[in-house]
C-alpha cells in the first residue's frame, strides 16, 4: 500500500514539473504575431486611401474583412528580426545551412509587403521559425 501511494506521489510531482516546465518556455517563447509583422494603426481603413498609397485593397488570406496591405519603403533591406522592418523579416533559403538556421546568426531580407501570407521561414532574434500564415 506503501508504495502505491509513493508511485501516485512521484507520477503527480512529475507531472506538476512537467506543466511547470512548459508553461516557463512557452511564456518566454516570442508569440507568432511579434515573429510576423506588427500590426500598424495607421493602416488605411478604406480603399481610395489604400490605393492612393499604393496599396492593394481586398480580404487579405482568410480573414473575412477587407482591408489594406500596403508596400514597405524597406523591402529587401537585410535584417535580422522583424523589428527592423515595416513589414516581416523573411530568411533567404538559397544554399543557407538548415543547422545554422535554427542556432541563431541568421541574415534575411526585408518583406516588400507589410502583411506576407503563407508558410514563411521567419527571422526573430538571428534564428528562423517556420510560420504558416493564412
Amino acid at each position: 500500500m506503501r508504495n502505491k501511494i509513493a508511485r501516485v506521489i512521484i507520477i503527480i510531482l512529475v507531472v506538476i514539473f512537467g506543466i511547470v516546465v512548459g508553461v516557463l518556455i512557452f511564456s518566454h517563447a516570442p508569440q507568432s504575431e511579434q515573429l510576423i509583422q506588427k500590426r500598424d494603426i495607421n493602416m488605411p481603413a478604406d480603399k481610395k486611401t489604400c490605393e492612393a498609397l499604393g496599396g492593394n485593397w481586398g480580404k487579405i488570406g482568410l480573414s473575412p474583412i477587407e482591408q489594406c496591405n500596403l508596400p514597405t519603403k524597406d523591402a529587401e533591406k537585410k535584417c535580422t528580426d522583424s523589428s527592423d522592418c515595416q513589414g516581416s523579416c523573411i530568411a533567404e533559403k538559397s544554399g543557407v545551412d538548415w543547422e545554422k538556421d535554427f542556432r541563431g546568426n541568421i541574415i534575411g531580407k526585408c518583406t516588400a509587403w507589410k502583411i506576407t501570407l503563407g508558410c514563411q521561414d521567419f527571422v526573430n532574434d538571428g534564428k528562423v521559425r517556420i510560420i504558416c500564415v493564412d
